[in-house]
This record gives structure tokens, sequence and C-alpha cells, in this order.
């Protein structure tokens, strides 16, 4: 019955729906769009007209007070002090026309008083400058330092914000020092004395040749040439907002009166007749909109076409539910009689959806409680080792694409809480539509006594069988393993044991049996785990001790030989004892040498030790 309502979900139904609400909403976000940006290009062409006549302004102000500046240096000041060169008194000083920075400065007050500029701010700004106020702040006196490091560097220019209002800043080269300005700043013994008497004797003297001595520092202010533009975005973005609330309201009531209504008329004849199957073959009235009327024919269409599949659909079931029952019970049947634990487990839920007999002993439930309950009843009899080892099999079990037989090897408890070991193997039963697992067939077996055979011939295949050391195979593969520096310095010990031969004949095969088991246990109690004790002849004994220098192996033979010799004295075993070699090596290179070595240190110990008796 869902078909009914999923029928609007179709692609080609909703593409005929849709068209026109797209082309629309399409038009009104191209609208939004293009008078967006133009709004934003506008709002940026007005900042930038902004900038643009501040800097106009400021190159103006610099262009003619520069002007003023070279008629001071290359008209007034050469005429006047060659006119008057023998009139000139020294001493006398006129800043009206002897000094060109104060004639600027003069010159810009009455500019102010007649220019539309408005107002800005103007300085030659100077460090140590001769007029307190055009002394140069931090920014100036930082660009005047560069200006006489770099000959190059004409000006900055740059916003700046003072006192919370942003500012067009430009600094330009200023006045260079030339020979007539000397004249009254190079010293205050030199300058006329009116200048001095003026001035003082401490600002702008010691002033070089070539040096500049001054920067031009215009500061525009922005505040109201930006406020205007903000003004202006703010208007045309108010209006834009205003144009696309009408246009929404317009556009909603459009598509509701035209779209959303009539699509909700047929979706609740749809719902009416997917919950009533007794109203399957009714139609519904089709639309005057063009764009649903495809719409209400395929709806009116699939109605009827339902009808007639629900009068066989019933009959089908049956007959197909009949079979699947059958072959149920089939497989049903073949399974109860493995021998082995099988089970089905569907990947996204974890459930079982299928337990055979021998699954259901094992865990010790029914197979209904199995079936009720996910694979979780099993994970749960996992020890805490096998946990891990059994998620990793499961995801790679969830993500395989090929048919292959999965298998691992796990400790498990029983119902009766008994661990044992379980073969588990497991493949894929069913896949999804991408192909991924969606049903996993486990099959498992008890291999319990398997694995302890499997360990025993490995314990014995290592260890010597009547004193439970270590064996020559399993001194092989250490000996082999100590070539790793980390290991030395290494000791190897060789020990016989004295007397053996003597033993078996006075007191029997049982009892050197004994003296060997004894030794081998002195030999384990005294070392360390690290160290390795094995067996590898009838009477013959090897230590392999990592990381042992030469005094503590004489520590630990002499531990060694104090046990044994309390041991021997317990058991009253006369005669008898171990003659040990040793050997320590600090080199890997030795390491194939040092057998031969340690043999030839245990004889000389027993040498000694006949040599006693």
């Amino acid at each position: 019955m869902k078909r009914l309502l999923n029928l609007l979900d179709q692609k080609k139904t909703k593409k005929n729906l849709y068209a026109s609400i797209v082309i629309k909403i399409s038009i009104l976000v191209i609208l939004f769009l293009v008078v967006g940006i133009n709004i934003t290009v506008s709002y940026f062409q007005m900042r930038q007209f902004a900038l643009n006549e501040a800097q106009d302004k400021a190159n103006i102000l610099i262009q003619h007070n520069l002007a003023i500046h070279t008629y001071f240096t290359k008209q007034l000041k050469p005429t006047v002090f060659g006119d008057l060169s023998n009139e000139w008194d020294t001493d006398s000083f006129s800043p009206q026309w002897m000094s060109s920075t104060f004639a600027v400065r003069e010159i810009d007050q009455y500019f102010r008083q007649v220019s539309l500029f408005g107002d800005y701010y103007y300085k030659e700004a100077a460090i140590n400058a001769r007029y307190p106020l055009n002394e140069a702040d931090s920014l100036e006196s930082e660009f005047l330092n560069r200006l006489n490091a770099d000959p190059t560097l004409q000006e900055d220019v740059r916003i700046r914000i003072i006192d919370g209002d942003p500012y067009f800043v430009t600094m330009v080269r200023g006045e260079t020092m030339s020979s007539e300005c000397l004249v009254c700043h190079s010293t205050p013994e030199n300058a006329p004395v009116e200048l001095v008497t003026f001035y003082g004797d401490e600002r702008s003297f010691n002033r070089k040749n070539g040096e500049v001595v001054s920067a031009i520092s215009i500061h525009i202010p922005l505040g109201a040439a930006l406020q205007e533009a903000n003004q202006n975005f703010l208007s045309l973005s108010i209006t834009l907002i205003g144009l696309l609330i009408l246009l929404y309201i317009g556009f909603n009531y459009f598509i509701n009166k035209f779209m959303v209504n009539p699509i909700r008329e047929i979706r609740l004849s749809a719902q009416q007749i997917a919950e009533n199957e007794n109203l399957l073959g009714q139609t519904i009235t089709l639309p005057k909109v063009e764009e649903l009327h495809g719409l209400a024919l395929a709806f009116n269409q699939l109605s009827i076409n339902l009808k007639k599949h629900k009068e066989n659909l019933e009959e089908t079931i049956q007959e197909r539910t009949q079979s699947l029952y059958k072959n149920q019970r089939f497989l049903d049947q073949i399974l109860s009689t493995l021998p082995n634990m099988v089970s089905i487990v569907h990947c996204k839920t974890k459930k079982y959806l299928y337990a055979n007999r021998e699954l259901s002993l094992f865990l010790g439930l029914p197979v209904e409680k199995i079936l009720s309950g996910d694979i979780s009843l099993f994970e749960n009899q996992l020890p805490p080792d096998s946990q891990e080892s059994f998620q990793t099999f499961k995801q790679d079990i969830s993500q395989k694409m090929d048919d292959e037989v999965s298998k691992i090897f796990l400790q498990i408890y029983n119902s009766e809480r008994e661990c044992i070991w379980l073969e588990s193997r497991a493949i894929v039963f069913e896949r999804d539509a991408s192909g991924y697992p969606e049903q996993i067939l486990f099959i498992s077996r008890d291999v319990t006594s398997q694995r302890q055979a499997e360990e025993k011939l490995k314990f014995l295949g290592l260890h010597d069988a009547l004193t439970g050391v270590k064996n020559r195979n399993a001194f092989d593969l250490a000996l082999q393993e100590m070539g790793n520096p980390q290991y030395f310095p290494i000791t190897m010990m060789m020990g016989d044991v004295d007397n053996l031969k003597e033993q078996n004949d006075r007191f029997g095969h049982a009892a050197g049996d004994r003296l060997l088991q004894q030794i081998a246990q002195v030999l384990q109690a005294s070392l360390r785990e690290s160290d390795l004790v094995a067996r590898i002849g009838g009477d013959e004994f090897v230590m392999l001790l990592p990381n042992t220098n030469g005094a503590k192996a004489a520590e630990i033979k002499d531990r060694i030989l104090e046990n044994l010799s309390s041991i021997l004295k317990k058991e009253k075993i006369t005669n008898s004892g171990l003659s040990l070699g040793v050997v320590t090596i600090t080199d890997p290179n030795q390491l194939d040498s040092v057998m031969p070595l340690v043999d030839k240190r245990m004889y000389e110990e027993k040498a000694k030790h006949k040599g006693g008796h």
C-alpha cells in the first residue's frame, strides 16, 4: 500500500511537478545575487572614491608646499643672500624669508581659510624640530629614519586610526639639507645670533649636508566620506530586503494556491486509499494545474493496477510460504544432525536468525531463547583474551567481498564453565544490494583435545622429558636470538655432573635420574627468569645469562654451587657435584666460538674436582 504514497517521490513525477517552481526560485535567486553584487560593488566604489579623493587632496597639498620649499631653495635664498652679501649682518635672522618651513606653515594657515579642503592635518615633521609643533611623532620618526637609510624611498601611504576615527595618511620626503640651509642649522655658534635668540640653542642644530631633515605628513579625515558610503549601502540593502520580502510574499501565495494545496489534496486521497485496502482501484479527480495533471493520472493508474495484483497476492504468498516452510524443515533436519555448532547471524542487528541443537547444548539455552537474543550470548562466554580477537574477526567478516571461508581459534567457556578451545569458521550467507555481507553462517567445533595434543608435542619438542628444563633444540634457538647487541654482555655456563655413572652403578638409574632432577631444580632456582637452563647431554647442562658481566657471573656461580651443596648434604649424596665452566663475552662476533671455550673451562673445572678427590 505504501507505493501509493511513494508515487510522489518518483524522479519523473517530481521533475514534472517542480519544474516551474525551480525556474521561479532560480529567477529570485539570480535577481537577489545580481542586486546584491551591484550594491556591494557600489559600496566598495564609494569607499574607493573617498580614498582617491583624500589622496588627491593630500597630493595637492604636498605639491603646493614642496613648490614653496623649492622656490625658497632655488630662487629666494640665493638671490637675497647674493644681493645682500656685502650689507647683510650675519647675526640677523628673519624667519619670514629665511625659513621655508616657517613660510609654508604660515601660508597653510591662510590656505585653510580660503580652500574647500575642509579640516585636515598638516605637519612638516622633523626629529628635534626647531618649532615644537613640527616635532615628529613615533610613526613620522620611523619614516624619517627610513628616508635617510633608503635614498630611493619617497613616500608612505596608509590608513591610520586616530582616537577611533579613520584618516588617510600620506608621508613624503621633505626638506634635504643644502649648504645654504647649514647657515642656520650647523652649530649654534655659526648660526645668526637673532635665530639663536628666537629659537634657542638646542633644537635643529648639527644637521649635515644632504640629510633628510623633514617629512611632509598629511592626515585627511575619512570618517564623513566612509559614513556616507555606509549610509548609502544601508539604504540600498534595506531597499533590497524590502523588495525580496514582497517577492517572497507574492511567490509564497502563488506556490500555496497553485502547487501546495493541489498536492495536499492528492496526498490526502492517497493516504486514505493506502490506509484502507478496500479503496484500492478508486481514482482521484484530475487537478486543473497542468504540472499536477500527469501526477494524478499516474496515481490513478497505479491504484487500479494494485487492485488487480492484490486479488492474486494472497494465493501466491500462501504457496511460497508452504514451500519455504518445507525447505526450512529440511534444512533444519540436516543441520540438527551435525556434531558442530551452526548458527546464522544478521550483520547489522547481531541477532541470531538460526541456531541448531549443538549450539543450544553448548550455551545451555533453548533454541527459542537464542533466537530471541543476539550474538552477545556467545561473546559473553569468551574470556577477556579472546574478546578482542573475536571482535576483529567479526569486523573483517562484515567487510568481506569474497566468498572465502574465514577461520579463528578461540578459548571459550561452555555451559559448565569449562574453558575449551573452539575452531569457528565463517562464510557470507547472504549479501545486501551493495554486495556487503548481510548474514553470516558460523560453524564451530570443539578442538580442545587436538590443541592440548599440539601443545604437548610443542612442549616436548623444546623441553627435556626427565628434568623439565629446556632441551638442545630450545638452547640452539635461544643462542641464535642472542646475536642482538641488546643482550650483551652474555655469560654462558656449562656444567657436568660429577660421578653420575658411579651413582647409577651404586644406587641404580632411578637415583641418577633423581640427582639430575635435583640439579636442574637448583639451576632454575638460582637463576633469573630471563636466563635459560638446558640439558644438552646425559650429564651436561648449559646456561645462557643475557646482560650479565663477569663479576655478576662469578656471584651466580657461587650461588649455584652453594645451593647445590646444601641439597646434596640434605640428601646425603657424597662423591658428586657439578663442574661449572664460565665464559663471558661482550661482542656478538664471539658468539660462534663461545661453546668450545666454555666446554674447555668446564673440563678444566672437572679436572680440578678429580684432583681434589
